[in-house]
């Protein structure tokens, strides 16, 4: 039991005391039995008497020797030096102890037996009390009431406890499942906090939630299986809010046996948003309703936290699938699809399509983005903004309006014309309906109101047109603070923060440090962009709607002609303000503390070089220059980029070490800057702390000329990294067909192993790089040649499900049965993971379908075990009868 406790009270507060109060209590019982007996030996006592209280008193003894032991394992701990690492050390040792309910069961017997005993004791004496004096019968007594009291507190301890436990059981799994969620969540809480803002928006839109919520389209959908229902709207129609209508009358209705995940996509979080995070992000919703961890999901992420690395796509699909067959029936709403990109769009669709009937998919989107996923067969339901909600909207922005109210009271038919004037303009265009009031807001007399209403556009681009002109006609400072926010949310690569906005806006070219009094009221930026940006769920600044995004996109030249170089300047200066010479920060809270002052550190970090690159002015690269010969400034960069704020100790020094700047203008292909940096004598061959030089950077991330200008300036191209790779490795590794050639010309060596066996053919079949295949062979690679795994290159590529480096290295002769370390072949491979297309090319050309690998394992029943039966099937069908014999023989085998 103490073990247990001492496992958790960590976690728990006051553990260790009450630990140290069970201890002395035995400790103080022990005492008073030793003392008893010094009493009874005395001569007064009869033999027949002391022999009998001895017995009793000996069966107590072993019984606290026996807490005593249990208690005394933990008790060096308790006192041990408090150091960090003393620290981590009883926590690993409390680890080893996993608690068991018998543990309890067991003490409450041994103190159950001790009073028993005990009590036998006291009436011994009590029988013989006769023989001995009032004074030691009251001594005695005295001291078996004090072990009376000590057991008894103990006893009631020992209860406590065990109600403890079963509560830090339910905690430890919560802390797991959330520990859980926070590897799979870089999306759900976005989702969810979107979720709630649109629900709960002023705006509302009951009677058109309402009415869809009953049409028979939607009903007929919600009952199916496996439906898809294709909501879809003009621009602005409010379907966003629909979507969020639905999940909430989804959420409330289903049970834990009904799965609800939902997805808002967003034109400004593409990058974000890839497909991974998507299948992630329902993965986890799925999950999290379920409060269940599949054993799939909790082995995924034991295997991913000790080695640091994130779940691949196809990892998460199958972890997909798992979740979705935990329940009876499962809803998807995606919103917004015309705002997701296409290459996610389709893999997403790919995926979703494997899990029907089981899924059912309710999609809003613009009526253009309506040719994808079963479209044929989707429902169809058309979206407008209903009139009544349009109206109830405008009454209630008028009502709070006081320059609006102001002019009624001059005009009491104003009231009317407006709603009447902006309804008919709208139609059925929720964000139209806004942005026309907003503009009549604007207006300073009844006469110019009335104006307005008169030539309020009927068409978003016009009426954002209207909105810049409104812009521009400000006082110079308002005008130009409202083009630089706007220049800012439209060419930002992420969307910003609001305190990262007001940082970018309070810097100005040539500060050598921050100066907050530059620093503008997030009320006055939102004021002089008259009503186009918004905040949105977690302080996050965006244009109003994405159709803003679509304008400024045809017209960021008219409007925004020099952003990125202003945005570059800001960065660049930024990042070389004093207080980052002073290097990384040395430890979590120090960097946690920096992030929190400098929040634009880490976008300007991220982001500079996706600014900077390809701007010709002169101003850019002289500010670049000198942020990269400063090595501290350069460090503190890295950390700000590569570190995240984490609750794991230590997550500040999570990043590259020893970078240099031509490094980092090599890494990001910035050609000019390399070229002045390897005039200026610079290293030519700076290591980062995994020893990657330039060259590899540069290969790595597909940079043919800088490539080619550092072989120029005599890169060593057979210099390796840590990990032991070459240039021509990495190149070959991430598919740079050009620069594979290149190296070669140069003298690289295509044999050349890593510090794993693998040689660049090795790397390009693992990664599917067919042309890269043919070339290296070409130029004499060992197409048998086997890794430190016992791997061939044919190995590698079926492994992975590259089915056409397969169908290559098969044409050309390569072994097809030979077997790795573990005794596996490329068709166990295949087949365990459940690739079709490559096991039928590696059985067509005839591979042995018999062999068993290191545990008794043939590729059928690999397929089998992982629940892939079409490749079983397959095998199977290629499988001649003596074999099938022999495969039957070895699966009941193994099953036995």
């Amino acid at each position: 039991m103490c073990q247990e406790l001492l496992k958790f009270y960590a976690s728990w507060k006051g553990a260790e005391d009450d630990v140290k109060r069970m201890y002395s209590s035995v400790e103080m019982l022990t005492k008073n039995f030793i003392c008893l007996r010094s009493s009874i030996q005395q001569t007064r006592f009869g033999r027949d008497v002391v022999a009998r209280v001895e017995e009793s008193i000996a069966m107590c003894e072993s019984g606290v020797v026996a807490l005593k032991k249990k208690l005394s394992k933990i008790n060096s701990v308790l006192h041990a030096n408090r150091g960090w690492s003393h620290k981590l050390k009883s926590q690993f040792q409390r680890a080893l102890y996993p608690f068991k309910e018998s543990t309890i069961v067991k003490l409450k017997e041994i103190c159950s037996d001790l009073q028993g005993n005990l009590t036998l004791a006291l009436e011994t004496l009590q029988i013989d009390a006769t023989s001995v004096s009032l004074q030691t019968l009251g001594v005695l007594q005295n001291n078996v009431f004090e072990m009376s009291l000590d057991i008894k507190s103990f006893d009631s301890q020992l209860a406590k406890a065990s109600a403890w436990v079963g509560e830090l059981h339910v905690f430890q799994k919560d802390q797991y499942m959330s520990a859980i969620y926070d590897w799979l969540s870089p999306l759900s809480r976005e989702f969810s906090s979107k979720q709630h803002d649109t629900f709960n928006i002023t705006a509302r839109q009951d009677r058109l939630s309402d009415w869809v919520l009953q049409t028979n389209h939607y009903q007929q959908w919600l009952h199916g299986a496996g439906t898809t229902l294709w909501c879809l709207g003009i621009r602005g129609a409010g379907k966003t809010v629909l979507a969020s209508f639905i999940v909430n009358a989804l959420q409330v209705v289903s049970n834990e046996h009904v799965g609800v995940a939902y997805i808002y996509c967003n034109y400004s979080e593409a990058e974000k948003q890839n497909p991974t995070n998507l299948l992630k992000s329902i993965l986890l919703q799925l999950v999290s309703r379920k409060r269940v961890v599949m054993e799939e999901l909790t082995e995924a992420y034991k295997k991913h936290s000790k080695e640091g690395t994130a779940p691949s796509l196809p990892e998460c699909c199958r972890l997909l699938h798992a979740a979705i067959g935990c329940f009876s029936k499962t809803y998807l709403v995606i919103d917004a699809l015309d705002e997701c990109a296409e290459d996610a769009r389709d893999i997403l669709f790919a995926e979703l399509r494997k899990t029907k009937p089981l899924i059912s998919i309710l999609i809003t989107s613009r009526h253009t983005f309506s040719d994808h996923f079963d479209s044929e067969s989707a429902l169809r339901l058309e979206i407008e903004a209903n009139v009544f909600d349009i109206r109830q909207y405008l009454e209630e922005r008028i009502i709070e309006s006081r320059v609006l109210q102001a002019h009624i009271k001059k005009d009491k038919n104003l009231h009317e014309l407006i709603i009447s004037g902006i309804v008919n303009k709208a139609k059925g265009m929720f964000l139209l309906a806004r942005l026309h009031l907003d503009s009549l807001m604007a207006k300073t007399t009844l006469r110019k109101v009335k104006t307005a209403l008169d030539s309020l556009p009927e068409e978003l681009d016009r009426t954002y047109y209207q909105v810049l002109q409104r812009i521009q006609a400000q006082d110079r400072d308002h005008a130009v603070l409202a083009l630089k926010v706007l220049g800012w949310i439209h060419h930002a690569v992420r969307p910003l923060g609001t305190r990262e906005l007001q940082h970018a806006l309070a810097v100005e070219p040539g500060d050598a440090q921050f100066d907050e009094d530059g620093i503008p009221e997030i009320s006055l930026v939102l004021s002089v962009c008259a009503g186009i940006v918004t905040i949105r769920q977690n302080n996050i600044m965006g244009l109003v709607h994405y159709t803003a995004q679509e304008y400024f996109e045809r017209r960021s030249l008219d409007f925004f002609p020099d952003a990125q170089t202003e945005i570059a300047k800001i960065c660049l200066t930024y990042l070389s303000f004093n207080e980052f010479a002073q290097g990384p920060s040395p430890d979590d809270k120090a960097f946690d503390d920096r992030m929190e002052v400098c929040p634009l550190l880490q976008y300007a970090s991220q982001y500079w070089v996706r600014h900077a690159r390809d701007n010709p002015e002169a101003g850019i690269k002289a500010l670049a220059l000198a942020f990269l010969k400063q090595e501290s400034n350069v460090a503190s960069s890295m950390q700000a980029s590569e570190a995240f704020k984490s609750r794991f100790t230590m997550h500040s020094q999570q990043f590259r070490r020893n970078v240099r700047g031509l490094w980092v203008t090599a890494s990001n292909g910035l050609y000019d800057l390399t070229v002045t940096l390897l005039e200026d004598a610079a290293s030519i061959e700076p290591e980062d702390f995994e020893g990657e030089r330039p060259l590899h950077r540069a290969a790595i991330n597909g940079h043919d000329d800088i490539t080619l200008l550092l072989v120029e300036h005599q890169a060593n191209i057979h210099a390796k990294s840590n990990s032991g790779a070459t240039a021509l490795q990495c190149a070959a590794s991430h598919g740079h067909q050009q620069i594979v050639r290149l190296l070669i010309d140069k003298g690289a060596d295509v044999g050349t192993c890593d510090k794993k066996g693998w040689t660049a053919l090795h790397l390009a079949a693992s990664n599917g790089h067919r042309d890269i295949l043919r070339l290296l062979s070409d130029h004499g690679a060992d197409i048998q040649l086997k890794d430190g795994y016992g791997a061939t290159a044919l190995y590698r590529a079926a492994e992975n499900g590259h089915h056409e480096c397969t169908q290559l290295l098969v044409e050309w002769g390569t072994q097809l049965d030979a077997k790795d370390t573990y005794d596996q072949t490329a068709l166990h491979r295949a087949a365990e993971l459940g690739y079709l297309s490559v096991a039928e090319i590696l059985l067509e050309r005839g591979a042995d379908c018999t062999i068993k690998d290191y545990y008794g394992w043939t590729p059928r029943y690999r397929a089998l075990d992982m629940g892939h039966d079409d490749v079983a099937r397959l095998i199977l069908k290629f499988s001649t009868p003596l074999a099938q014999s022999t495969l039957y023989d070895s699966e009941q085998s193994k099953r036995a």
